[in-house]
Order: structure tokens, then sequence, then C-alpha cells
């Protein structure tokens, strides 16, 4: 399996979602039909995500190019990982806590998010520690897919809101 070929092209959906995020800031201003306070969290969150997954796909590339052992790539890239991801939760926690209070907040897609970051911390926590190192890139893998799916749930939720007239304007 190429395994560069696949971070990069993982790198390139998420910079592309992080780069969705600078631009809808732009028209969130007021262009949802939801409270503006909970799509601007919605782009933080999904920034941070995008941005995570994006490092987490790049990070390893240059070990992998020097040759170094496969495990100790994916183990130490997942350390990395743990301590930017961890360093980021209370900010993402506390943001959802704040967005619950407004128009637009959706409980299901907060829990599926929820889970999602779950599963990467599981993930990059069994990668980190050479759980299965006959699969390393595979757990390391599904850890960097569960912060793409909390990106793209984040879209989602951006591009629902901004598709929507604001109330009153139908």
């Amino acid at each position: 399996m190429n395994e560069i070929g696949l971070l990069v092209g993982v790198a390139e959906i998420t910079i592309a979602f992080a780069g969705f995020a600078s631009l809808a800031s732009v028209f969130a201003r007021r262009a949802g039909q939801d409270d503006a306070r909970v799509d601007v969290g919605r782009l933080m969150n999904m920034l941070a995500a995008s941005l995570d997954a994006t490092g987490l796909a790049l990070l390893p590339i240059v070990p992998l190019l020097y040759g170094i052992k496969d495990q100790w790539v994916w183990s130490s890239s997942a350390l990395i990982g743990l301590i930017a991801i961890s360093s980021q939760v209370p900010g993402t926690v506390r943001r959802a806590r704040e967005m619950r209070q407004y128009n637009g907040f959706n409980n299901g897609r907060s829990y599926l998010n929820y889970a999602l970051l779950c599963i990467a911390l599981v993930a990059l926590i069994c990668s980190a520690t050479c759980v299965a190192p006959a699969v390393s890139f595979a757990i390391y893998y599904t850890g960097l897919a569960a912060l793409m799916g909390v990106s793209g749930s984040q879209f989602f939720s951006v591009i629902e809101s901004l598709s929507r007239s604001p109330r009153g304007h139908d």
C-alpha cells in the first residue's frame, strides 16, 4: 500500500475543509438560518479538526521518506497528534456548551462528533502504544479518518445553515 499517497490525499481534503472554514466565516456573519454564534462555533471546530487531520496526515511523511521503522513513525506521530488534539479539546467542549443555548444547535450531530472524536483518540492511543504493530498504519489511519468525519460533519452543518434563508426572509 502507498501510505504516503494516501496521507497526501487526506491532507488535500482536510486543508480544503480548513480553507472553506476561512471563506465561509465571511458569509456566515448573518447569511445562515442558525444563530451566528452556532455557525462561528461550527467553523472554529471544523477548522480545528481539519488542521489536526492535515497535520496528522503530513507528519509521518518525512520519517517515512527517511526509511524510519513504520512502528516508530506511527507511534510517535500518534503521540504528537494526541498532544495536539488534547490541547484543543477544552476549547471545543467550551464552544459546544455555549452553542447549545442558541437556535440551530443540533444535539444529535454534536453526539456524533464527540463519538468520532473518541474513536480518533482511542485509535491514536492504540497507535501510540503499539497495541497491534502489524496493523499500526490501519489504526493510525482510523484515527485520521475519524477526525475527517468530525470535519465533514461540521462542514455539512455550516453548509446546511448557509443554504437556508434566515427566519423571516423566506
